[in-house]
C-alpha cells in the first residue's frame, strides 16, 4: 500500500469517528414519532407560537402549547392567587393569550376593580443574556398619563420542560428565562380601553413595547 493510500484511509478512519455521533443523533431524530419522513421537504407554516416575535401576518393561527399554558397559570396562581388569564379571539376564532403589540408581554391579570386594584405581567422576549432590568410602566387614557406604582419585577428561569415544549411547537431558541411584572393600579381605572406602555432598560439599551388593556 501506497504511503497516499495509507493517509486517505487514516483520514477517512478519522472523518467517520468524528461524524459518528452526530450520524446517529440525526438518525434518532428522525425516527421519533412524530416527526415527518427526512426526504419530504418542510411544510409551510400553518401557526406560530402565540409569544413568538417573529413578524407573521395576521391571518396565521397563534398556537398555545398546552405544558407552558400550564406553566403560566400555575406561576400567576402562586403570586396573585386564583385567576382566569386574560384572553381574546385570535384569527381562527379561538381564544388566545394578551399580548402586547410587539408580543414582548403577556398580560397575566388586569383587576382595576379588586379592593386592591393590580396588573401583572410575563415578559418572554427581553435579550436571551440578560440579567438585570430596570422596568417601568405607564397608563395613557386620552390624555392622561400615569406612572404606575410599587412595580415589582422577578426574573425567572424556564424549566427545560417548558424550553422543550416551546421548541417542539416551533420556537427553535426559547427564552432563557421570562420577567414577573406586578405593579398597582391606581384607584378609579375603569375598563375602558387604555394603552399601557412597557419601558425596559436592559444593558444600556431602551427596549419598548405597548398593550392594550380594557374593551378595544
Amino acid at each position: 500500500m501506497s504511503r497516499e493510500a495509507r493517509a486517505n484511509l487514516i483520514f477517512l478512519g478519522l472523518f467517520l469517528l468524528i461524524s459518528a455521533p452526530g450520524v446517529a443523533m440525526l438518525v434518532k431524530k428522525k425516527m421519533e414519532a412524530g416527526r415527518a419522513p427526512a426526504w419530504l421537504p418542510v411544510p409551510a407554516r400553518q401557526s406560530v407560537v402565540y409569544m413568538d416575535p417573529i413578524d407573521a401576518p395576521p391571518t396565521l393561527r397563534r398556537l398555545t402549547p398546552a405544558l407552558t399554558a400550564s406553566w403560566v397559570a400555575d406561576l400567576t396562581r402562586l403570586r396573585i392567587g386564583p385567576t382566569t388569564l386574560p384572553s381574546r379571539s385570535g384569527a381562527d376564532g379561538a381564544p388566545e393569550p394578551v399580548m402586547s403589540e410587539q408580543r414582548l408581554a403577556q398580560l397575566l391579570a388586569f383587576e382595576p376593580a379588586a379592593q386592591y386594584p393590580r396588573l401583572a405581567l410575563l415578559l418572554w422576549n427581553l435579550p436571551r443574556d440578560a440579567q438585570a432590568a430596570q422596568i417601568s410602566l405607564r397608563l395613557q387614557h386620552d390624555s392622561q398619563v400615569i406612572v404606575l406604582q410599587n412595580v415589582t419585577t422577578e426574573s425567572i428561569e424556564l424549566p427545560p420542560a417548558v424550553k422543550r415544549d416551546l421548541q417542539d411547537s416551533g420556537i427553535p431558541a426559547p427564552p432563557l428565562r421570562v420577567w414577573w411584572v406586578c405593579a398597582d393600579l391606581p384607584q378609579g381605572v375603569g375598563a375602558s380601553a387604555m394603552q399601557l406602555r412597557i419601558d425596559c432598560q436592559v444593558d444600556g439599551a431602551l427596549i419598548s413595547d405597548t398593550l392594550w388593556l380594557g374593551v378595544r
